[in-house]
């Protein structure tokens, strides 16, 4: 097998067309990258002193254009005929004298070189857009093909995608002026270097042969990092610029990107039935994986005894029976999903951590009155069941997952309270008004139902439903998660600048908030002082006149 290694800076500027092309073609190779500062180092070990270098077994090829047209004959992407590939090197070629142009200003700009950056940009930017750009618009509109060949794709619409792109991230309001230039979405992922909670989003980009920047930083750097991430936290997609949180928000926005989301509501909904499940799961092991991988300190042993071990008998019989059900191999019926990636690779670590399992049992939670309040507002007509405590263990073996909140549409069952709250949001339209939007509304939720797993043992107490030191748990356990969190919600109600969750208005998302909110309230009235925005939003959900008539039923 051809061993490839590409040598070049830890950017993507120029670099950044060979990656995209070896991921297009699911090709392996060592993306080797150079920091800034070990250049004078190792200049001296590339012919021309120059990156990016290809290394083809060893052997060193040099210079952008000649690396791509050399993977593009490799990969069947250097055009039909001698004439394509001819064209196509013409414009590899205006590329590469574009980039030569722009240099000294893109160099200035990212601290490479010194220089008057303002003055650059109006002397050498600016005006290389207005010859360039023209030219690769002109070409596409000759093409008739949607690239820059008649015949389809080929190795040099990589180069033009990022190159026009990366001038576009610089000076956006140039985008309008040329519409025909290609967009190439543009996904960088960031996560620690090790597999964790982001692997099955690079498992199914690797899957769809999606090119994407798999930022991985190392645990010693991550206090330094942590405050360019929203929640704090990651792993974090990056689309075109844009942060998405919380890995199953990000699978399931990918799952209907690369057309793997479900072949219907219902398929969709029951997808993220068990990505909620996936992450309930991480959420209960975290505490042992940390310990046992370093991250945060614990006893091992018996975390793997009281946390683990019992997580294993609560969780993989949910996801085999799923799989029975399905009778097709994956976790939906009609066949491959996102959701697929997630459970086969936390089944799979958690079986590659331990082999054999000890039974126990979990304690129940209930979290359904933001159902109950999506329902009511929408004047939605329902059948609001609800079980006596002391009656759950006689009839918990009837619901899918042994727990509650669950959901009967027409006598099937959906279970997990935000596959629940979406599935009723995109029924009510109150799912964002486009992906991106029921992306960041999952994003929210799923920190949401992060939060009431740190606080779980408080309330458990507070409520008797378990045995604690309750003073204690509320200064070691949910005071912290408050400070945590509710900063974030209200970080999100300033960047919407409408009231709601999201931009566009009223949300699934915004009942589960508020009604946590509100109850938090009622519980911790002086803390909630410290978050007025927060309290504000509970009450103009709480206010909606539509849910009036339910609310003061509940009072009464």
């Amino acid at each position: 097998m051809v061993q490839y290694k590409l040598h070049y800076f830890d950017i993507t500027a120029k670099g950044e067309p060979i990656r995209l092309l070896f991921n297009y073609m699911r090709q392996p190779f060592e993306d080797y990258r150079i920091k800034k500062e070990d250049w004078p180092t190792v200049k001296s070990n590339y012919i021309f002193g120059q990156v990016p270098v290809l290394e083809v077994d060893g052997k060193q090829l040099a210079q952008t254009g000649a690396i791509m047209q050399f993977l593009g004959k490799k990969f069947d992407l250097g055009g039909k005929n001698e004439w394509e590939e001819a064209k196509a090197m013409e414009i590899s070629c205006l590329c590469d004298e574009m980039a030569y142009v722009v240099g000294p200003y893109v160099g200035a700009k990212l601290g490479f070189r010194e220089g008057d950056v303002e003055q650059l940009r109006k002397d050498v930017f600016l005006p290389a857009i207005e010859r360039y750009f023209p030219l690769y618009e002109k070409r596409l509109e000759e093409s008739n093909s949607g690239f820059i060949l008649p015949s389809g794709l080929s190795f040099v619409d990589f180069s033009v995608a990022h190159f026009t792109g990366m001038m576009i991230e610089m000076e956006k309001d140039i985008m309008a002026k040329y519409p025909k230039l290609p967009k190439m979405v543009k996904y960088k992922l960031h996560y620690f270097d090790v597999a964790g909670r982001a692997e099955p989003i690079r498992l199914i980009f690797n899957y769809k042969g999606q090119p994407f920047e798999d930022f991985r930083f190392k645990k010693a750097d991550w206090p330094t990092l942590k405050s360019n991430y929203i929640f704090g936290q990651v792993p974090v997609l990056e689309v075109d610029g844009k942060q998405l949180a919380q890995c199953g928000a990000i699978m399931q926005f990918l799952g209907k990107k690369f057309d793997l989301g479900g072949k219907n509501e219902w398929e969709e909904a029951k997808a993220m039935e068990i990505s909620c499940l996936c992450d309930e799961m991480g959420y209960a092991v975290e505490p042992y994986i940390d310990a046992k991988f370093g991250f945060h300190g614990g006893d091992v042993e018996q975390l793997r005894k009281d946390v683990f071990l019992p997580a294993i008998e609560r969780y993989f019989p949910l996801y085999e029976k799923r799989l029975e059900e399905s009778n097709s191999g994956f976790i939906l019926p009609s066949g491959l999903s996102f959701v697929d990636f997630s459970v086969a690779h936390f089944t799979g670590m958690m079986i590659e951590i331990e082999n054999k399992f000890k039974f126990k049992y979990p304690k129940l939670v209930n979290y359904c009155e933001p159902i109950r309040l999506l329902f009511n507002y929408k004047g939605q007509p329902f059948e609001d069941y609800r079980i006596k405590i002391e009656d759950w263990p006689t009839i918990k073996s009837k619901y899918p997952f042994g727990q509650l909140p669950l959901l009967e549409v027409d006598g099937k069952q959906l279970a997990q309270t935000g596959a629940i709250m979406q599935f009723l949001g995109k029924k009510f339209d109150l799912a964002g008004k486009n992906e991106w939007e029921e992306a960041k509304a999952m994003e929210i939720f799923f920190l949401y139902d992060e939060m009431r797993v740190p606080i779980g043992p408080y309330i458990g107490v507070k409520f008797g439903f378990s045995e604690g030191n309750l003073e204690q748990l509320r200064k070691d356990v949910f005071l912290p998660a408050i400070e945590r969190y509710f900063p974030l919600y209200e970080k999100r109600l300033e960047e919407s600048n409408s009231g709601f969750i999201l931009p566009s208005g009223l949300s699934f998302v915004d009942f589960s908030v508020a009604h946590f909110i509100e109850t938090m309230t009622k519980m911790e009235k002086d803390i909630m002082a410290k978050y007025p925005k927060l309290v504000d939003h509970s009450k103009r959900i709480y206010s909606l006149p539509q849910l009036k008539e339910y609310l003061n039923k509940a009072k009464s």
